[in-house]
């Protein structure tokens, strides 16, 4: 085995993590915005091998709790299919 293919091999070797963000605002034409949406957006991208998934909520909103709703609707059919799912939201707080 010569260098360069050793070097392919030690290469392959490493194990990686692989994280997605489905949507980042305004940055993609093609982001979910409904919850059923990024439901399927993320399901989409676990399929495909990504270990942890993220995404970011459309909507401000000023009572966390209110702004937690919306991860709460996208979070739960997705870990029902999906159990082993690393899930991260951003929550978008509109603190005055």
């Amino acid at each position: 085995m010569n260098q360069q293919t050793s070097d392919r091999k030690a290469i392959q070797d490493i194990p990686v993590v692989l994280e997605c963000a489905v949507n980042e605002a305004g940055k993609n034409p093609y982001e979910p915005k409904t919850v059923q949406e990024h439901i399927t957006e993320l399901i989409k991208v676990l399929d495909a091998g990504v270990a942890i998934a993220h995404n970011h909520s459309n909507e401000f909103h000023d009572d966390p709790k209110k702004a937690a709703r919306f991860y709460e609707e996208v979070y739960r059919p997705v870990r029902n299919e999906r159990p082993h799912a690393v899930l991260y939201p951003t929550v978008n707080l509109d603190v005055k």
